[in-house]
């Protein structure tokens, strides 16, 4: 059966705090939007008003070191990386563009967009539902015949609903500092940690 690794972009790929974040990485970017006087009422609002700070330069995403070498480890070893995430099309296109340059400029191995992560396999829920509920994840992904071998989320309750709308093998919380990889106690299945640690861990295991 093929198998799949299933990430979100706004922690794991990227975030806007260059000093770190606390309650998730959507924190630093929901206080962007009350410095800026800007409200909504849904995620389908929000996920537009990101796109449009992003299009006129109002926001500067800061790329996740750890995204890049995770899913090119992930394509090497035939296992496919699909990203699931409540960003519109166009932010999952732009910042993937954004981590692929990102990864040349550190190491000098060009990648385009396509090398990390297929144009297929970026999936917004924007049209779907919430990312809270298990049934969200499940028909984000229904068109794969493939088992999740790990879901990588900023946002713990994102995160569990994940584990069981995708029957998951493991859970990765991602978090923006490095104090090694810990498994959560409350569930076996879960670990917390920065995306280069919890990277390296899931392609070893």
């Amino acid at each position: 059966m093929t198998k799949i690794a299933v990430l979100d972009v706004l922690g794991p790929m990227y975030h806007y705090d260059a000093q770190g974040w606390i309650e998730g990485a959507a924190g630093p970017l929901v206080k962007i939007f009350k410095d800026l006087g800007l409200s909504y009422s849904s995620d389908q609002e929000a996920a537009q008003i990101e796109e449009d700070l992003m299009k006129t330069n109002k926001t500067t995403p800061v790329i996740m070191q750890g995204f890049a070498e995770y899913v090119l480890g992930l394509r090497e070893r035939s296992i496919r990386p699909v990203v699931v995430s409540a960003g519109t099309p166009w932010v999952l296109e732009h910042t993937l563009e954004l981590a692929a340059q990102d990864h040349y400029d550190r190491t000098g191995q060009m990648s385009n967009p396509e090398d990390l992560v297929e144009h297929a396999d970026l999936i917004s829920t924007v049209p779907i539902g919430s990312k809270k509920k298990p049934e969200t994840w499940a028909a984000a992904v229904a068109n794969y015949d493939a088992a999740t071998i790990a879901v990588f989320e900023d946002t713990f309750a994102n995160l569990t609903a994940a584990i069981e709308g995708l029957n998951a093998e493991r859970g990765y919380h991602i978090t923006s500092t490095k104090h090694g990889l810990a498994q959560v106690l409350s569930d076996s299945k879960i670990y917390r940690g920065h995306m280069e640690e919890a990277g390296s861990h899931s392609l070893i295991e």
